[in-house]
């Protein structure tokens, strides 16, 4: 009986203790499909649109009818400096407002603006200017200016007469001026009083004479006729002139080439025309303001301006069988005289 009760109370333990294990066991794990994968979308990061900035310009404003001797020279000058500057480079006829709102405009060369540099600067004070030529142009906080003596076509002219008459022979001498300029007849006088200058009256000691003598002068338009310059060139030819000194504007070069070939020694206000063979005698010319506008352009860069250079007058292309080198140095020296104000250019009998 004792035994019964024992083995009884062992079968009820068992159970209890089979019964709190599987009430406070350990979870079994959830399965995890190993096929399925976890999508996480990341948003993209948005950034500030990076914009190139514009490169700086310098423009070189070299207006219809300019010098192509000098436009070609500033061109080729000016290129690497300005590239080296971290700009670029451009040659313009003229600027517009809209230049000037399209493109960081930087720099500007002008040729001869004094019609249009006023209304630039006003337009664009950030810009630096360069005024080449310039001879009523003031200098200011952003303008620069090469300029021209106010007088330099008169002390050229009067140079040109007196060089003429120092190398012809029984002064036979003549100035070929525009009829349509009014500044035409200003220049056949100084011309004349730059002959006189030399040579008192001017008389010949050989015929033809002239009234009232040498230097002659005539006139010829710009849209001339090759009749009209057959006219010119007989006069000429009647009164036995042997050089001629050719003013601007009429100094082109059909007119120059015609007048070689006819056999007259020439002088211009430019340099010669190409491939033109024979007579001419001298180029008085304006000084080359290269390496002005490249001494300059520093200062430019720098946003420095009010700078101011003044051009003189050069001779080049000489003949030095007639205009010898004793000649020259002659002339040199009223030039000088010219400049300074020494010997007084009238343009008036």
């Amino acid at each position: 009986m004792k035994t019964g009760w024992m083995l009884l109370a062992l079968i009820i333990g068992v159970t209890f203790s089979l019964s709190g294990c599987a009430s406070s066991g350990t979870a079994t794990p959830a399965v995890v499909d190993p096929t399925v994968e976890a999508t996480i979308t990341i948003p993209p990061t948005e950034y500030p649109t990076a914009t190139t900035p514009q490169p700086a310009v310098t423009v070189l404003v070299a207006p219809e009818g300019s010098d192509p001797f000098l436009v070609d020279e500033l061109q080729l000058a000016l290129q690497d400096v300005v590239i080296e500057a971290g700009m670029q480079f451009r040659t313009n006829q003229t600027l517009l407002e809209q230049d000037f709102q399209n493109d960081t405009i930087q720099v500007v060369i002008a040729l001869h603006p004094e019609s249009e540099i006023e209304s630039w600067v006003t337009l664009a004070p950030q810009t630096q200017f360069l005024a080449v030529g310039g001879v009523e142009i003031e200098p200011s906080a952003n303008t620069s200016v090469i300029r021209s003596p106010a007088n330099l076509l008169a002390i050229k002219t009067f140079l040109a007469g007196y060089i003429a008459a120092m190398i012809t022979p029984d002064w036979r001498i003549a100035i070929l001026s525009d009829a349509n300029d009014s500044n035409g007849k200003n220049l056949s006088q100084a011309f004349t009083n730059g002959a006189h200058f030399y040579c008192g009256l001017c008389r010949s000691v050989y015929p033809p004479y002239p009234i009232p003598g040498y230097p002659l002068s005539m006139e010829i338009g710009s849209n001339s006729t090759p009749a009209d310059l057959e006219s010119v060139m007989e006069y000429f030819r009647t009164w036995h002139v042997k050089t001629i000194y050719v003013a601007p504007p009429v100094d082109n070069d059909e007119l120059l080439q015609a007048l070689s070939q006819a056999g007259f020694g020439l002088m211009a206000g430019r340099k010669p025309p190409q491939g033109l063979q024979s007579g001419w005698i001298v180029s008085l010319v304006d000084q080359n303001p290269a390496p002005m506008v490249l001494a300059l352009y520093p200062d430019m860069v720098a946003g420095n301006g009010g700078k101011s250079m003044e051009l003189m007058l050069e001779m080049h292309d000489v003949d030095s069988s007639l205009f010898t080198p004793g000649k020259q140095s002659v002339a040199e020296d009223l030039l000088i005289d010219l400049l300074g104000g020494f010997v007084g250019v009238r343009t008036e009998p």
